[in-house]
């Protein structure tokens, strides 16, 4: 989270995700004073009044959203003076959430005025817009609560989202057991839906999609575990699967109206990017290490192909997993003469590292990677895009089995022993060396070390193309 002052008698206090980190201690308490919103939707209504039509007339298309600004009053009744401390991202979405909206997450500013700020209002908005770069929001909360700090008269929140769907209203929570149809529309520009459930005992699992002209349409099985359960909504962008909404239900429960979690942690001692890829290795590993499964290898050339699509990401001031340059991640690892089993990928855009992660694990695609059984080693790339006070780390997180090195003259010996012991069983003698035998041996490897064949692969492979040229064993 920002501090700065801008303008006279203007204070603006950010939060885009994280800024401060080190291992928390205290608990941050958040306790809302009404009941949580009994649905999400996008089908919200319009807030009226001066400052909403001062947004209005300042950015044309962008939606003022009276949930959303349920949300920005919310979160400006928290902090009631400038240096009051600011809940982590975590706690930001449970606001966004506890006020119905269905967005995974969303950039947020204090504004402190002593008039009536519509003014202020907007130029804080083009500062908060400034920052996303390319990415266009499209709708935004305004609130305001009297300030109690001289010689300011109102505090303001303010929230701001980009949203790319249309969400009918899909209840916060429901009865175990129960199955909710879920409506979707995506923007243009987005394809393939996909929803992903994260249950209340961690386990994940997709839903079909099926297509109603221009909507999509799921059912979703609460299931009978009671707790959180977490939905998540995935769409394929030109550059690549984005997550689109992400939202908990509360499944055998009311929707909570407290929320408590650890502070954002200091990370001041953060000065390089180095110094955040080792702290991310160190995070995948301990969540890895919680859910009873082993560490990951730091791999540096896995690291450096991560660190490359993050460079080109801040560099191109794009964000997703299809480069318009270097293309997709198959592409990025041939490239970087890459053999591997099985690979996967996350990337997250953030201030705080600790908080970057915490983001991947709740959400269940990414989640299911960091957890995944699959991989062997890892590799962290990380970018820093800006400087100070709006430095912002751009992140890569790539998982991966490598191929295991093959080694022709060891399966030339295996063979060998093969063959001898044949031969002795048939009461000849053992064939010398052949060169026939070694084409075949090299030929082999070479293509098993290409398509990542298993060593008793590799032997049946041999066996089958000496058959061919006549020699049995």
């Amino acid at each position: 989270m920002r501090r700065g002052v801008v303008a006279l008698l203007v204070l603006i206090v950010t939060a885009f995700g994280p800024a401060a980190a080190g291992p928390p201690h205290d608990l941050v308490e958040l306790h809302m004073s009404t009941p949580a919103a009994p649905d999400y939707t996008t089908e919200d209504r319009g807030l009226r009044g001066p400052v909403a039509a001062a947004i209005r007339r300042a950015f044309p298309g962008l939606e003022v959203s009276h949930r959303l600004s349920r949300a920005a009053a919310a979160y400006a009744r928290l902090l009631e003076t400038p240096d009051a401390s600011q809940p982590p991202q975590a706690g930001i979405d449970f606001i966004l959430h506890w006020a119905g909206c269905p967005d995974a997450t969303a950039s947020s500013t204090v504004l402190y005025t002593t008039g009536d700020g519509a003014g202020e209002v907007v130029d804080a908005l083009r500062k908060l817009a400034g920052r996303l770069g390319e990415e266009r929001p499209t709708a935004v909360g305004v609130a305001r609560v009297p300030a109690t700090v001289e010689p300011y008269r109102w505090r303001w929140g303010i929230f701001l989202v980009t949203r790319r769907f249309r969400l009918r209203r899909f209840p916060s929570s429901g009865t175990p057991g129960a199955t909710i149809p879920l409506q979707l529309r995506l923007d243009p520009g987005l394809a393939d839906p996909e929803v992903v459930l994260l249950r209340p005992s961690g386990r994940i699992e997709t839903v079909p999609v099926a297509s109603a002209g221009s909507w999509s349409i799921a059912s979703i099985p609460l299931g009978t575990e009671r707790g959180t359960l977490w939905v998540e909504l995935v769409a394929t962008a030109r550059s690549g699967p984005m997550v689109v909404a992400l939202f908990p239900v509360t499944v055998g429960g009311s929707p909570p109206v407290a929320w408590s979690g650890p502070p954002p942690p200091d990370e001041r001692s953060i000065r390089t990017a180095a110094d955040a890829e080792r702290l991310m290795v160190r995070l995948i590993n301990a969540d890895r290490e919680r859910f009873g499964l082993p560490p990951l290898a730091p791999d540096p050339r896995l690291a450096a192909i991560a660190r490359e699509h993050s460079r080109d990401m801040a560099i191109h001031g794009y964000f997703g997993h299809v480069s318009p340059t270097e293309g997709g991640l198959a592409r990025r690892l041939a490239e970087g003469h890459y053999a591997m089993r099985y690979s996967g990928e996350n990337i997250s855009r953030a201030d705080s590292i600790y908080e970057a992660e915490e983001a991947l694990m709740m959400s269940p695609g990414h989640r299911a990677n960091i957890l995944a059984t699959e991989p062997t080693v890892v590799g962290v790339g990380i970018v820093a895009a800006g400087s100070g006070e709006r430095r912002e780390w751009v992140i890569t997180q790539l998982f991966a089995r490598p191929l295991e090195r093959i080694d022709a003259e060891r399966f030339r010996r295996k063979v060998r022993r093969l063959l001898e012991r044949a031969a002795r069983k048939a009461g000849v003698a053992p064939p010398g060396r052949d060169a026939k035998l070694d084409a075949v041996v090299e030929s082999v490897t070479r293509a098993a070390a290409a398509s990542g064949a298993s060593t008793g692969e590799i032997v049946r492979r041999i066996a089958g193309r000496l058959r061919e040229q006549g020699i049995v064993y």
